[in-house]
């Protein structure tokens, strides 16, 4: 059956030794039997989550309190070290001028802010917990406080230009101040903090898509040798027009203030996720660090602030902020609509009317200040050479409360890993993932194991009743075994001797006709007279007899 697989299926063996074709079966097929169990498991990740308490974490600490307290003491020099604000602006020697307005960030404050508002991307926070965890950080943080309104207005405007060039005209399209000493208020503006003297003000103009234009008259501009009878002299044609567009005007003015922050981080393979909510209740202005600090005396290191200055600088950090970010956000930009296409027939104030497209030009004389407009504020396409913006749809800038303090939240998240040395102590959830095997094809598992187990038990089952049933082991092929079970038969003999070389190909085919059996070889008159060993082994049919189980064969 090894060399021919096809008498597996011969009816003679299948009658004859139907438990050797069991057992081939068996053997052949449990080496493809391991090939369906793989299929039948899966492997999935299932997650072990776990508290550690009480674990020490980087935050966002504007008044540094809990380090103060540590310290037992607030002296100048530790201030000066955790403030966001350059606090060498201020007076050495007697600062009753210490007001803010006058301090900026340090440089690498400032760095950091530039960095996160033109890449709109925050400073990495290593994990503090491992590649899988998750804690919630509560502290107050910087917030604009806002109010707006807008209005319609019609613009007009006459321009002398070349009579054949595309109509086209500028207007405001952005305008952002931050004013120290602001003293305006808009109509809405009540709920605000009055007493505050800081505003950020914006303005942006949305155009209509429809731009009128009128021309005045034309004329030939250097045409004095045209008067004198000359030949003409290069002169150029004219025109004056008339410009009409409406447009709506959005304004914007914001309070600095405080609001808290609730900060969900979560690290999914040490990568940072966050989820902000701000608590709109408590935002407050920052009145503390907009009066005057009064203080008697020179400074140094190791002079001991009253921890009661605390909320001046408090506020004085989270004002440092938003006054870099105005600082980052305010210029002025212009407009241009330019028409296009055909105009349509003059209404009856004589303008006909294009539709417009809008763009930014020379807008890289503020590349820095659009970096953040491009990231927060624009929907716009930037031109190759980064000199021009053209919008989307009609507005180049969208700006509002939302925008401003999202940027705000990416700057205080960024500074939490950027200014070393503010820490909380938080709850941390932990997650550790775990392989976890299940069945999802329990039968191409179950199903050939089961077989080819008890199918094997089978088997061996009945090598053991044949072992038990025979009295002798079988050695499968063995030299010897061939060698001892052919002796002794005259026919066997006579027909091997043409097949000494071994080999297929030389057996003759009267030995592979011959009919051969197992059992008792008959001794001749000679041997029984010698009283010789009964002998087992194969010959021809009149050459063994039937065994006895009674005899004993062999020494």
């Amino acid at each position: 059956m090894r060399s021919n697989p096809f008498l597996l299926f011969d009816p003679l063996i299948l009658k004859k030794a139907w438990p050797l074709v069991l057992s081939a079966v068996v053997i052949y097929g449990s080496t493809i039997a391991p090939s369906f169990p793989p299929g039948a498991l899966t492997v999935a990740q299932s997650a072990q989550v776990h508290v550690v308490q009480d674990t020490v974490v980087p935050t966002f600490n504007a008044s540094d309190i809990r380090s103060c307290l540590q310290v037992g003491n607030m002296t100048y020099g530790y201030l000066a070290q955790k403030s966001l604000a350059n606090m060498n602006s201020f007076d050495d020697e007697l600062i009753s001028n210490l007001i803010i307005g006058n301090q900026y960030a340090p440089p690498s404050v400032q760095y950091l802010i530039r960095r996160t508002l033109s890449t709109r991307s925050l400073w990495n926070l290593p994990s503090p917990c491992g590649s899988n965890c998750s804690y919630t950080l509560h502290f107050a943080g910087p917030y604009l406080q806002c109010t707006s309104y807008e209005k319609n207005v019609t613009h007009g405007w006459n321009t002398e230009e070349t009579a054949n060039s595309v109509p086209a005209v500028s207007f405001p399209a952005y305008a952002s101040v931050f004013d120290l000493n602001s003293t305006s208020l808009l109509a809405n503006e009540s709920f605000l903090d009055t007493e505050t003297s800081s505003r950020l003000h914006i303005s942006t103009v949305v155009p209509n898509r429809v731009m009128g234009v009128k021309s005045l008259r034309t004329y030939v501009e250097n045409a004095s040798s045209i008067v004198a009878g000359l030949p003409f002299d290069g002169g150029v044609n004219m025109t004056v027009r008339r410009y009409q567009l409406n447009t709506t005007e959005h304004h914007l003015e914001c309070v600095p203030s405080r609001a808290d922050y609730t900060v969900y981080t979560m690290f999914r393979n040490n990568g940072a996720n966050y989820n902000v909510s701000i608590d709109a209740a408590s935002v407050r202005p920052l009145t503390a660090a907009l009066t005057s600090l009064q203080l008697n005396g020179s400074l140094t290191d190791t002079t001991v602030m009253d921890p009661s200055l605390l909320p001046f600088f408090r506020d004085l950090n989270m004002y440092t902020i938003i006054q870099q970010l105005a600082n980052m956000i305010s210029c002025s930009l212009n407009e241009t609509a330019t028409g296009q296409g055909d105009p349509t027939a003059p209404d009856d104030a004589g303008f006909v009317h294009y539709e417009t497209t809008n763009s930014l030009v020379d807008s890289k004389n503020n590349q820095s200040t659009l970096d953040v407009l491009l990231q927060y504020f624009t929907r716009v396409d930037l031109s190759s050479d980064f000199s021009t913006l053209t919008s989307v749809d009609r507005e180049l800038f969208t700006v509002n409360q939302t925008v401003l303090n999202e940027m705000l939240v990416d700057i205080t998240l960024s500074l939490i890993p950027f200014k070393d040395g503010w820490t909380t102590t938080v709850n941390q959830t932990r997650t550790q993932w775990v392989n976890v095997y299940a069945f999802s094809k329990p039968l191409n598992f179950i199903l050939p194991y089961a077989l080819t187990l008890s199918t094997g038990l089978c088997v061996l089952v009945l090598g053991y009743y044949s072992l038990y049933t025979n009295g002798v082991s079988a050695a499968d092929g063995g030299f010897l075994q061939l060698l001892t079970t052919t002796r002794g038969s005259a026919t066997v003999e006579r027909a091997i001797r043409g097949a000494c070389l071994g080999g297929e190909e030389n057996v003759p085919a009267k030995l592979k006709n011959l009919r051969m059996q197992y059992g008792e070889l008959i001794p001749d008159a000679e041997d029984e007279k010698e009283d010789m060993l009964r002998t087992a082994g194969f010959g021809s049919p009149g050459e063994v007899r039937a065994l006895n189980k009674s005899h004993s064969y062999g020494g």
